[in-house]
């Protein structure tokens, strides 16, 4: 069993703001503010609870001051967090413009738009994982790290006796497994030389195990 460690971060990432905007739901609920909020890019937080719950406070501040603007495209409210927030992450500026502004580095970004709705519903529509994502953060870690070294270990489980060799590897489930397949389907076959079959594990769901090799 080998762990895809490139998805722990993300993981976590994606638990926090899909937990905190469940939370936001609730506090705007209960102010009878109505729209449904998306955010997108939102920033990696790493809180203690009394900062989670600060950064909470602060956060429907800076929502309800703001919701008559929230309407249209998206807005960047990062700046009026971080003028309340003291632990907002901060980001590289921008080459021109923004380094005029900031400096070297401007609060993150966190961009939110408001549509309409009579209900009130605060998401973000995390999918951090892309078809070049795939090949820029996993290409390295199927090819040269797990695929090569569970190969050797495989090899030396037929050594053994081993009758079926497998390789499962552990993953979560915000990823695109279709994408993982396709990775996995598209190894150089020496790189597979003593491996019978690949599956991929939801290590949120633990009875979910995918097929991925052979095909």
């Amino acid at each position: 069993m080998k762990e895809l460690a490139t998805t722990r971060e993300v993981s976590r990432w994606s638990e926090f703001w899909n937990r905190f905007c469940l939370e936001l739901t609730e506090d705007l609920t209960s102010k009878r503010i109505q729209g449904k909020f998306t955010i997108i890019h939102p920033p990696v937080l790493n809180l203690k609870l009394e900062e989670r719950l600060e950064f909470r406070r602060v956060f429907i501040e800076v929502l309800t001051n703001r919701q008559s603007t929230l309407k249209g495209d998206f807005v960047d409210i990062g700046p009026d967090i971080a003028g309340k927030f003291p632990n907002w992450p901060k980001e590289k500026s921008e080459p021109f413009d923004e380094y005029d502004k900031w400096g070297t580095y401007r609060p993150c970004k966190l961009e939110i738009k408001r549509i309409s709705d009579p209900s009130c519903e605060v998401i973000s529509p995390i999918s951090p994982i892309v078809a070049r994502d795939v090949v820029e953060l996993h290409e390295k870690t199927f090819n040269e790290a797990a695929i090569k070294h569970a190969n050797k270990q495989l090899k030396l489980a037929k050594e053994k006796g081993a009758r079926k060799p497998i390789l499962l590897f552990a993953c979560y489930p915000f990823i695109e497994e279709s994408l993982i397949k396709d990775q996995v389907q598209n190894l150089d076959r020496h790189l597979t030389s003593h491996i019978d079959c690949i599956y991929l594990v939801d290590m949120g769901n633990k009875d979910r195990v995918i097929k991925m090799y052979p095909g």
